[in-house]
């Protein structure tokens, strides 16, 4: 499915401009498709290897993993500033505590998002042209982010699981 998203993706849904997306903007467009849970351990590997983000520094916050991301990162045009992560797999935990961890309390379920210092009219733009209006008002959150950035960009496995439309 994924692989289906990105074609369609890079034929309709981007400016021509947009063809040249980096394998990892590819992996993060996927995951913030949600059209399934998202699984962020290669996106944050890459952006180790990238020294985008210093696994050291996780910034943390009730069992998710954040990062102010070094230098920034723009995603098809979209420039973002932070990245957070959670994985429900007890297994990653334990083989990637560089990016893992489970702090006490109730789980925050699996989950990806990015935050911007753009406004939340601006990444909802950006949202609509590159996924559509399905989620868009379930995926944006401009008040209360994770890391207090103007705006944030989300998948969880719950909005994966639970489809609207």
């Amino acid at each position: 499915m994924h692989a289906g998203f990105t074609a369609l993706l890079l034929a309709v849904g981007l400016p021509t401009a947009s063809l040249a997306l980096s394998p990892l903007e590819r992996m993060i467009l996927e995951e913030l498709s949600c059209d399934a849970p998202p699984q962020s351990l290669a996106i944050l590997t890459e952006l180790a290897e990238a020294e985008k983000i210093i696994p050291e520094v996780n910034i943390g916050y009730d069992s998710l993993s954040c990062w102010k991301l070094q230098g920034g990162l723009t995603v098809a045009g979209m420039p973002f500033v932070s990245i957070c992560a959670y994985e429900e797999d007890p297994a990653l935990h334990k083989a990637h505590p560089e990016f893992y961890y489970r702090g006490p309390g109730t789980s925050p379920g699996q989950h990806l998002s990015l935050g911007t210092s753009e406004t939340a009219e601006r990444l909802s733009d950006w949202y609509l042209a590159t996924f559509g209006p399905d989620k868009v008002s379930y995926a944006i959150k401009s008040e209360w982010t994770l890391l207090e950035d103007a705006s944030e960009v989300t998948c969880s496995g719950f909005l994966a699981d639970h489809p609207v439309g």
